[in-house]
């Protein structure tokens, strides 16, 4: 399956560059690396290992990176790379890619914005504790000992 190239993109901490598409260049955000001529992300130079759906999912986010996209937009972001997928399938893929973001320490991931959708973003300092995979809310430290 070839997945469209994807925009180079360079965000760091203190500063956004938005650089027009270039076809087989990587997208880079914070520490995340998606390469879409390999269809792989990595994160320190580590591979994360999405499958290709959620390397997509993961790319249609970072292209619009802390924007809130709903389901339906993220399923039509996902139909223009090539991939039909039914908008409920989207919790699935944002709930693997965030497990797979938790084990690398980004300080990144996808957040939930309640009411309008996802998003890909910095996560504050004192959200970058483990995330609860299906609603993105900080577990740590609001459970009893």
């Amino acid at each position: 399956m070839q997945i469209p190239m994807l925009a180079l993109v360079s965000d760091g901490l203190s500063s956004e560059i938005s650089v027009p598409p270039v076809p087989g260049r990587p997208v880079v955000f914070g520490q995340l690396v998606l390469d879409p001529v390999a269809c792989d992300a990595t994160a320190h130079g580590i591979a994360i290992g999405l499958s290709a759906a959620e390397f997509a999912t993961l790319g249609v986010l970072v292209a619009h990176r802390d924007t809130p996209l709903s389901r339906e937009a993220i399923a039509a972001g996902l139909a223009e790379r090539g991939l039909a997928v039914v908008p409920r399938m989207i919790d699935v893929y944002i709930c693997r890619i965030r497990q797979k973001l938790a084990a690398v320490d980004l300080g990144t991931g996808i957040i939930t914005a309640w009411g309008r959708g996802y998003r890909m973003g910095h996560l504050p300092r004192e959200l970058s504790a483990p995330l609860d995979p299906i609603g993105g809310d900080n577990v740590a430290g609001l459970l009893p000992a």
